[in-house]
């Protein structure tokens, strides 16, 4: 959009000094009026080609773009390349390679679940997802942005491994394998959503790896284990 009304204002200065080269000329032909005929043509010229950039965008590689203008949006997604657009439609871009969370340098983040018996567990994962890009623009419409895609999948990620935790009791801690798939499976399947007006659900990300850091019962199980073993 901000093309298009740069263009247009461009070629207005270019129209009004090719009108005002014509006053002139008639009046008293000279210099004056072919420079100022130049530089309407000139200015013209980069109106027309403002005006024609702006009906082009670049998706990059590992990208998808979404279209939209005036509270419509293309359900057809922009996918990476060279693509032509109205020009004054806006395009929303997200990332279509695997995202990592934590991230590189970000604080682990300590969830608190319950086991079987109710007591509380401290468990440490991280997670790799990535999202269809042919759902973007269902993601944008339902979702938002990238900052916002986190939020959700993090939502996702606390409830998948609570959900799982609380199927089994402190005996099964052991079973670090099988505890993980249960949550990958969970944090996975509360990645699909309905939209809110309605219609079949979609899916915000996929879950591509999982990975259980650390997972410790309460300091009070630990003590009385250690207190056993060294009875024993």
């Amino acid at each position: 959009m901000g093309k298009l009304i740069a263009a247009a204002v461009l070629l207005f200065i270019a129209f009004s000094l090719l009108l005002t080269a014509a006053t002139v000329r008639a009046q008293r032909p000279g210099p004056a009026s072919n420079l100022l005929r130049v530089g309407g043509y000139v200015l013209g010229a980069l109106a027309i080609l403002l005006g024609l950039g702006s009906t082009m965008v670049v998706i990059d590689p590992g990208e998808v773009g979404v279209r939209h203008a005036f509270g419509y949006v293309q359900p057809s997604p922009l996918l990476a390349g060279i693509r032509l657009v109205v020009p004054w439609s806006e395009i929303e871009r997200y990332s279509t390679r695997e995202e990592q969370w934590p991230t590189r340098g970000e604080q682990i983040e300590a969830i608190e679940a319950l086991s079987s018996e109710q007591m509380g567990m401290h468990v440490e994962v991280s997670i790799r997802w990535q999202i269809d890009p042919m759902q973007a623009p269902k993601i944008f419409t339902e979702i938002g942005d990238e900052n916002q895609i986190r939020g959700a999948v993090l939502n996702a990620i606390r409830k998948g491994v609570r959900d799982a935790m609380v199927q089994y009791s402190i005996n099964d801690i052991a079973k670090r394998t099988q505890i993980a798939n249960t949550m990958e499976g969970l944090v996975d399947s509360a990645l699909v959503t309905t939209p809110r007006a309605g219609g079949g659900k979609f899916r915000i990300a996929t879950v591509t790896a999982f990975f259980l850091r650390d997972l410790q019962p309460p300091a009070q199980v630990v003590q009385a284990i250690n207190n056993k073993i060294a009875q024993e």
